[in-house]
């Protein structure tokens, strides 16, 4: 059995006596992973990972102790596929910060229970792993060159890592969760109240032409780079860029 005062982390996944394990912390992560990425975070329990490593379930609590430990293994070794820039890389802040949030952004697209995890405030402090650990580091070193206390650049790191999440769920929210003819209905009935004559500044934007698709998709990007800049810039006290 695992060693409960032990962070899972720090425990030795082979005991000192007994048989070599069958599995490794990494393979049971990624048979999880495979499970969440098709089906969803709830198709994770212990009895499904365990059939996909071809073990029982029992089994699997000699290397973890709860499904809780089983989902800080999943996320951290989502994060840890991050391919992250050594920080600082010599090119600003800005450029580092927005690298780092750009590939947080895709790894939420790719593995949506992350998302979802990430966002429920399920991992705490801790059960923070290594790799998570690491990326923490990455975009506090980004922030190098900025004069803020250091307490300062890990309260921005964990606003950084929220924003970039509530982007992604209104992403994935856009994308999923209306289908054309609901999407159709709430366009007909926004025009009906906006055209009202009691929301003249709305009605005016929404009567300008819109952009082709490229245009729309590329404005969707740099709202997403605007906003991340100008949030880390109020938080460590910088001026933002003009555009």
């Amino acid at each position: 059995m695992p060693e409960p005062d032990l962070p899972i982390w720090k425990r030795s996944e082979r005991g000192a006596r007994g048989p070599a394990p069958e599995h490794s912390r990494a393979s049971i992560a990624a048979a999880a992973i495979g499970l969440a990425d098709a089906e969803g975070l709830k198709a994770v329990s212990i009895r499904r990972v365990a059939s996909a490593v071809g073990s029982a379930p029992a089994s699997l609590y000699r290397y973890l102790a709860s499904r809780d430990e089983l989902l800080a293994l999943m996320a951290d070794a989502a994060i840890g596929t991050l391919e992250l820039p050594a920080t600082p890389t010599g090119q600003g802040w800005r450029h580092d910060v927005l690298t780092i949030a750009r590939l947080l952004r895709q790894a939420y697209r790719e593995h949506p229970w992350l998302l979802e995890l990430v966002m429920s405030g399920r991992l705490n402090t801790a059960m923070l792993g290594p790799s998570t650990i690491d990326y923490t580091e990455r975009v506090v070193a980004a922030l190098a060159e900025l004069p803020a206390p250091g307490r300062a650049k890990m309260e921005a790191a964990a606003i950084f890592n929220g924003v970039v999440g509530l982007f992604a769920m209104d992403e994935a929210s856009a994308h999923n969760s209306t289908s054309p003819q609901a999407q159709v209905a709430n366009a007909a009935y926004l025009a009906e109240r906006i055209g009202d004559g009691e929301h003249p500044y709305l009605a005016a934007i929404l009567a300008s032409p819109p952009p082709p698709d490229a245009v729309a998709r590329k404005s969707a990007d740099d709202l997403f780079g605007r906003v991340v800049v100008s949030i880390m810039s109020g938080l460590l006290g910088v001026t933002p860029e003009p555009d």
